[in-house]
């Protein structure tokens, strides 16, 4: 057989369909090659393609025509800085995320950090990679774990500053505290209406949901605040859309806590903060 040598170009792909298919095909070839938006649509540097690339190509662009996720498709993400990959049965982080990291990079430097429940590490490599703090990261599965060393490696990011566990959080015992603790933690109710179909079929169900109506993990660290941060130490929590009003009525009840929340790029508020009040 003789091999086909033939480049395929964006053009080839396109075949003439409408501007949906082409919208898809661009997110698809970004994803999959790792190119900056428009890269495709730039005649002087256009990619060509292998025989391979394109039956691949033209194989994943079929699975997204059913509505399948992108980033699963393609087994990889670009989150903050980081390039990562994606492994069904691990959470896919979402940019809304980026929010929270900002929040931590604003206020937290040459630091002990710990991150509950890494998924993929994207939270704790981001941190890493764009500051000096030193990090610690648990998960409770073993495939997040095994993920996420791979996206450290993935990322070039040396491991004298990350250390990644597999751990129960309400098992977890600590030699010694944090100055600061950073978690996307699973906040959905069992009963919640509103969540699509379509997020439950990509996310994994222990990322996403608790029990006390999505509260548990919130209120496990609040109510153990002094077990894992040091005197001066910070939460810092990505929440659900209107679990605000909750947390707040909850945190009033521990007077040596001061926190504030925080919004997202869409002025909605997805960030807690919570420290400890300064003795007067």
């Amino acid at each position: 057989m003789i091999f086909n040598k033939k480049k395929y170009s964006w053009n080839d792909l396109v075949l003439n369909k409408d501007l949906s298919y082409q919208n898809k095909l661009n997110l698809l070839l970004i994803t999959y090659f790792e190119k900056d938006h428009f890269f495709y649509f730039d005649k002087k540097e256009q990619k060509l393609f292998s025989i391979i690339d394109y039956l691949i190509i033209k194989q994943k662009l079929q699975k997204l025509n059913k509505q399948r996720d992108l980033n699963l498709i393609c087994h990889k993400k670009n989150f903050y800085n980081l390039s990562l990959k994606i492994k069904k049965g691990v959470f896919i982080p979402q940019y809304d995320t980026e929010g929270l990291i900002d929040l931590v990079l604003e206020n937290e430097d040459n630091k002990k950090g710990l991150e509950i429940g890494v998924g993929t590490g994207a939270i704790t490599l981001a941190i890493i990679k764009n500051s000096n703090n030193i990090m610690d990261g648990i998960d409770i599965s073993k495939k997040a774990i095994k993920l996420t060393k791979l996206n450290q490696n993935k990322n070039n990011l040396t491991k004298a500053r990350i250390n990644f566990f597999k751990k129960d959080l309400f098992k977890l015992k600590i030699n010694q505290k944090y100055d600061f603790i950073v978690a996307n933690p699973p906040y959905v109710a069992f009963n919640d209406l509103f969540l699509t179909t379509e997020v439950k079929k990509i996310q994994p169900k222990k990322a996403l949901f608790a029990a006390e109506n999505g509260f548990l993990f919130y209120k496990y660290l609040i109510k153990n605040f002094d077990k894992f941060l040091n005197e001066d130490g910070t939460f810092y929590f990505e929440i659900g859309i209107k679990q605000e009003l909750y947390l707040k009525k909850y945190l009033l009840q521990f007077k040596n806590l001061t926190f504030y929340f925080a919004k997202d790029l869409n002025n909605i508020v997805r960030f807690l903060i919570i420290k400890k009040s300064k003795e007067k």
